[in-house]
């Protein structure tokens, strides 16, 4: 507690926590699994949502700097937490309880790669599902984004970034530089947040203001046009439309190649699982290049002519 100055006896000064660093690490427990958190700067509420609360200042938001990628995801998918010596109380109970995706019967990774790749072809239950799982793991409180925390992110928060192929291609990948095929993580720079992929990679999952799962970000699949903050996806039935299964799958998407999910925080940031991470707001190491030996190149050889033909119809503004 600090003392306030001399001359006012018994007077104590507010007491202030310190502000936390602007990228937290989290790591699963049971395993070597980590992943980082930027810190969000405040972010406007929606025109239609409820005016918070005087009486307390609301808690900081905290976005994962990239999108799950399989090295977290398997070990939801995989139980690979579960040799760890969780502890015999009600959380380490609730972690086991909860529901897991079923075991893929293809490899759900597409060749693509997989250690340090996004996870994909994940449906909004799965997703949903696993924010439930990370957060019974951690003690946080992990979710997926509200569409305008998204789009807000994507921002960062200022006009729409990246409206020419030259600019989109320096951060991100899309049709006109991914090789039809995702790519490792952060291998892009980061936007001004310190936020890597939100424009193409994988598409991700959001919440609308009414609790329905849309996709944004387009993917690798996608121009430039779907590629923009704004342009969103509803669920369609088309992502799964293959899957021989009957009933179809809730948690995998057959024709969902393009999509993946990244996670937020609310926070404070405190526990076991939670470590100060770097500050680095551009990654400078693992990534892919824009072009290799083969010759492939940034340019768009295919135009800009709307979505991939697996995207279905589900996509509006």
């Amino acid at each position: 507690m600090l003392l306030a100055p001399s001359g006012t006896p018994g007077q104590e000064a507010a007491e202030t926590e310190p502000e936390a660093p602007a990228i937290q690490t989290v790591t699963i427990p049971g395993t070597l699994v980590s992943f980082d958190l930027a810190r969000l700067p405040a972010i406007a509420a929606s025109p239609d949502s409820d005016p918070p609360s005087n009486d307390a200042a609301p808690s900081p938001l905290w976005m994962a700097t990239t999108e799950v990628t399989w090295d977290a995801f398997d070990v939801f998918l995989y139980k690979l937490d579960q040799d760890a010596d969780l502890p015999d109380d009600s959380e380490g109970a609730a972690v086991d309880a909860l529901a897991r995706p079923t075991t893929p019967y293809i490899a759900v990774d597409r060749g693509f790669g997989h250690s340090g790749y996004p996870a994909l072809s994940v449906s909004a239950h799965n997703a949903r599902a696993y924010c439930a799982w990370l957060s019974a793991a951690t003690g946080l409180s992990f979710r997926l984004p509200q569409v305008s925390e998204w789009q807000a992110a994507c921002r960062a928060d200022g006009a729409e970034p990246n409206r020419s192929k030259e600019s989109l291609s320096a951060v991100a990948w899309y049709r006109g530089n991914a090789r039809y095929k995702t790519h490792p993580v952060a291998g892009k720079p980061a936007n001004a947040w310190g936020l890597h992929d939100l424009q193409g990679n994988v598409s991700e999952w959001a919440l609308s203001e009414g609790g329905e799962a849309v996709l944004l970000g387009g993917s690798y699949l996608d121009g430039l046009s779907q590629c923009a903050c704004e342009r969103l996806r509803e669920d369609t039935p088309h992502w799964n439309a293959s899957d021989p299964n009957l009933p179809k799958s809730v948690w995998w998407l057959a024709d969902g190649s393009f999509i993946g999910l990244r996670v937020v925080c609310d926070g404070p940031l405190r526990g076991p699982a939670v470590s100060s991470g770097d500050t680095r707001g551009v990654s400078d190491s693992g990534g892919d290049s824009d072009s290799d030996s083969d010759g492939d190149s940034d340019s768009d050889s295919d135009g800009d002519n709307g979505d991939d033909a697996r995207d279905g119809d589900g996509d509006r503004r």
